[in-house]
């Protein structure tokens, strides 16, 4: 790509925010954006099209209370910092449509200090700070009463979902020192899987990647059911009967409350036990433009509007809700194959 870039002789201009959209009559010519680094705005004309693939609107919490205001509910940390939603309001302003219900991408690996409260709390990180890998794991979840509220085996983002129903939207897991040998057992799907490639190897690099939470404080270690509960702030009587009733479904082997499959059904029997509180980690939204077949973004005649595109978290009509986490990579996929029919059909201008 890089050598293929050097040849048609592309430019590229890194560090350059959109700031809005140049039309002439009834098409779109061309954009004004700002240098970041050197602090000036430039014209950018177009002659057969712009291509809107600036990301969603994640990191604009004045868009997220327009346009799903759920969002900072169920969510601590946002790990797209750069997604203000410049490409959808732009296009909007000038006659475009977007979708009318919000769709988003959740990871369950928001680790929390004890005691936080979610409306207190929308971090935004580049680095994914405090990311438990282990979180995606179908270990036990309870609410923040000590009470299971759902299937632990479900796509990332909808135990995030299932949360956002209970009091204080945030939700705890527990689990035993055995963790890293029932990971071996769950068959975890993406980069939840022990043996995704450069992020978790191995399941000892899961036990390391847990014990520098538990060294920080953000992950709390008990020799009793009862020590932990007090120390992640749940009511001792309540966590005691939820670990109590777990134990009694693995050795039944059968989930008779939430039908979770045999093969992630795990004891909590082996001290030290491990817990700790968990929040949503929006990584992006996905209600974006409504395009046409061509990438074209159209108004709200659903007509094109001239040598306009979008692609990417810019184009919208494609998810809904939450992500199909079962499809690993679904969201990239349809942004690599969304930009190049958009880059396609603007060439053909």
């Amino acid at each position: 790509m890089a050598n293929l870039i050097i040849k048609r002789a592309v430019k590229l201009q890194f560090k350059t925010a959109l700031v809005k959209l140049l039309t002439t009559e009834d098409q779109v010519t061309g954009a004004i954006v700002k240098d970041l680094k050197n602090d000036e705005f430039i014209q950018i004309n177009a002659s057969k099209g712009v291509i809107l693939c600036t990301g969603g609107y994640s990191a604009n919490k004045d868009l997220l209370k327009q346009w799903n205001p759920v969002a900072l509910k169920k969510n601590v940390y946002n790990d797209s910092p750069r997604n203000n939603g410049a490409g959808i309001t732009s296009a909007l302003n000038v006659g475009a449509i977007k979708d009318e219900e919000p769709a988003e991408c959740i990871f369950d690996r928001g680790l929390v200090p004890v005691g936080t409260k979610t409306g207190d709390m929308y971090v935004q990180t580049a680095t994914y700070k405090d990311w438990l890998w282990l979180a995606s794991h179908p270990l036990l979840k309870l609410n923040m009463r000590g009470e299971r509220f759902a299937n632990e085996s479900i796509p990332y983002q909808f135990i995030v979902n299932a949360a956002s129903k209970q009091p204080g939207y945030l939700y705890s897991m527990i689990w035993d020192d055995n963790f890293s040998e029932y990971a071996k057992q769950f068959h975890m799907l993406g980069c939840a899987r022990v043996g995704f490639p450069g992020y978790m190897a191995s399941a000892q690099k899961l036990r390391e990647d847990t014990q520098q939470y538990v060294d920080k404080g953000l992950v709390v270690k008990a020799d009793s059911i009862e020590e932990l509960a007090e120390k992640l702030h749940l009511p001792v009587k309540t966590v005691k009967q939820s670990v109590k009733r777990n134990n009694e479904l693995v050795v039944d082997n059968i989930d008779k409350d939430f039908g979770k499959e045999a093969f992630r059904l795990t004891p909590i029997n082996k001290k030290p036990y491990y817990g700790c509180i968990l929040g949503g980690r929006i990584l992006c939204t996905f209600d974006g433009l409504r395009v046409n077949k061509k990438m074209e973004v159209v108004n709200d005649q659903f007509d094109p509007i001239q040598h306009l595109y979008a692609a990417g978290n810019d184009s919208g009509g494609f998810f809904f809700g939450s992500y199909p986490d079962r499809v690993p990579g679904l969201a990239a996929s349809h942004a690599q194959t969304f930009g190049r029919l958009a880059g396609q059909q603007a060439a053909e201008n």
